[in-house]
């Protein structure tokens, strides 16, 4: 993926090697992948739930709350001023000290021994009995005992020394309870949360713009070649007019070539186009008589995008791996309605293995006005990947990521369709084959 912004470091010097730019693609594509999930990450979910509690001063009602809560005047105050109250009266206090005596059990022993209906008043025991009824502490507990006063104190009792009541007297008188509350607990948690690594990055990479330059692109075509034969829904295997004029394969008349559609081959994996040194018949443009049958010593194959996808602004990328051959060349241009202008994203015709031809082939009057540079410094041996991308006011041509040539659009605002040929410019021409690993386009939403 290709943009003339800030990207990848683009040089105008040298070409990266494909392995150190897909490097690269994969790292930047990985870290735009971070970037785009980040926004709905566990991290960033909880920081923005934080965020609008903290926004709507929930920590400052919270705290507030806190502060006017108090133990005077609550609710466990008022329990245990009750509890203290009963507890310190006379005969709850008589009750408590009788009760830890023999004397509740004595009185009860006494009731059901029968001895109380003999009046037997020199039995020691009966003696004893009589005496504590007249005991006030006795009669304080004997009031008491099996009371809704007791029964009340008992609960009041047990309440205040529980230890949740405990606890909960000790936050209440407590000057610190704010520290104490779950509100605290979030706001540390919000604290944490916005110096985490992944938010760091986050806002680093927003703050300097970092991905804006891959926002707003959709992928509008792509073929990555992984099926066994080439997708007739994506691609013509013959030039688009002759297929639109006739329905069948022709060559230009002064091609050497014969386009036979038999030269495409797709390995699940690859497209290649072949050129081979064979004979074959074929039709061929002839500026005088038309379509005529020609003889051809050589078969070669082109494919097109002219019936499934044209694009009048944009980035087009293609991964290709090209045979350095004698006699043969191989081409990858951009066509409209008419046969210039001609955008070659790049176009190859002879051994050398070190440079490539980009630029774009105009009408003037009755010549063509040729713009064509040379991209030097590659090794065509193995694959690299070729860009094209253009808008209302320029033109760049990249090879690897790396820009090789820019012009001013001055071209007609009229789609272009995509062409992949091979073909043959000399006699001495021998088999050669351009390979293709995948092709993309995008345009800006």
């Amino acid at each position: 993926m290709f943009t003339p912004t800030k990207y990848y470091s683009l040089s105008k010097r040298r070409v990266k090697d494909t392995a150190t730019f897909e490097k690269e693609l994969a790292e930047i594509e990985q870290q735009y992948s971070n970037f785009v999930n980040f926004e709905q990450s566990p991290i960033a979910v909880r920081l923005n739930e934080l965020n609008q509690w903290y926004d709507a001063k929930e920590p400052v009602r919270i705290k507030r709350e806190l502060a006017a809560l108090t133990y005077k005047g609550s609710e466990e105050a008022q329990f245990e001023a009750e509890y203290l109250k009963m507890a310190k009266s006379s005969d709850m206090r008589d009750y408590l000290k009788i009760a830890q005596t023999d004397i509740p059990a004595f009185l009860e022993k006494m009731r059901t021994s029968g001895k109380l209906e003999t009046a037997d008043k020199g039995d020691a025991d009966v003696k004893r009995y009589n005496k504590l009824q007249t005991d006030k502490a006795v009669q304080h507990y004997l009031s008491l005992a099996g009371t809704e006063t007791l029964k009340r104190f008992e609960e009041l009792k047990a309440k205040v020394e529980s230890p949740e009541f405990i606890e909960r007297k000790k936050y209440l008188q407590s000057s610190n309870k704010f520290k104490q509350s779950e509100a605290y607990a979030m706001l540390a948690e919000r604290k944490r949360l916005k110096k985490a690594p992944e938010l760091k990055w986050y806002r680093k990479m927003l703050k300097k713009k970092r991905f804006d330059f891959m926002n707003g692109w959709t992928i509008t075509f792509e073929d990555n070649f992984n099926t066994p034969k080439l997708d007739e829904q994506k691609w013509l295997d013959r030039l688009f007019w002759g297929d639109k004029l006739m329905g069948q394969s022709y060559s230009p008349g002064d091609s050497l070539q014969n386009y036979t559609g038999g030269n495409i081959e797709a390995n699940g994996q690859t497209l290649k186009i072949h050129t081979r040194k064979e004979a074959s018949q074929g039709l061929a443009w002839d500026a005088k008589y038309g379509f005529v049958q020609r003889s051809f010593a050589y078969t070669s194959g082109t494919i097109n995008t002219g019936k499934s996808h044209k694009q009048s602004s944009g980035r087009i990328e293609a991964k290709v791996r090209l045979t350095c051959a004698p006699g043969v060349y191989h081409s990858m241009y951009l066509l409209g309605d008419k046969m210039l202008p001609q955008i070659d994203v790049f176009h190859k015709l002879d051994t050398d293995t070190t440079s490539v031809e980009c630029g774009m082939m105009l009408p003037k009057g009755n010549k063509i006005d040729k713009r064509l540079k040379r991209a030097k410094g590659l090794n065509l041996g193995t694959p690299y990947i070729f860009t094209i991308e253009w808008d209302s006011r320029k033109i760049y041509w990249a090879i690897n990521g790396s820009i090789v040539k820019t012009e001013k659009n001055t071209l007609p605002n009229t789609p272009l369709y995509l062409n992949f040929a091979s073909g043959v410019y000399g006699d001495n021409a021998t088999s050669a084959a351009m390979e293709i690993e995948w092709v993309k386009c995008w345009e800006k939403k």
